[in-house]
């Protein structure tokens, strides 16, 4: 059976992921793209930490959304991410990452 977890205290543990939004410019014309969801998640308090929509999903989208987090609320102690879409991280094969979540320590 599988229980709820959760870190010990705010700024412990960091979860972000990206979300796949509505086309834009919308109703849909040749030119809309998918907006893409950035957020960052405390997951003791709950607490949206950051979130902002970008047009692409890529590094650079990610990290401004994290630098704007770390000015907002400081360093969490571990930052969650995973690497869900395929063409970017594959999950079998020789280049394949073996834990499916990888963690990041930060330190200022």
């Amino acid at each position: 059976m599988f229980g709820r977890f959760e870190a010990e205290a705010p700024n412990t543990r960091w979860i972000t992921d990206v979300l796949v939004g509505p086309f834009v410019p919308y109703p849909r014309i040749d030119m809309s793209v998918r907006a893409r969801l950035f957020l960052i998640v405390d997951d003791h308090s709950r607490l949206l930490v950051h979130g902002r929509f970008h047009p692409v999903e890529n590094t650079r989208a990610g990290q401004d959304v994290l630098r704007q987090a770390i000015l907002r609320c400081g360093l969490p102690e571990v930052f969650y991410a995973d690497y869900a879409d395929l063409r970017v991280m594959p999950t079998s094969g020789p280049d394949a990452l073996r834990g499916g979540v990888d963690e990041l320590r930060l330190s200022a």
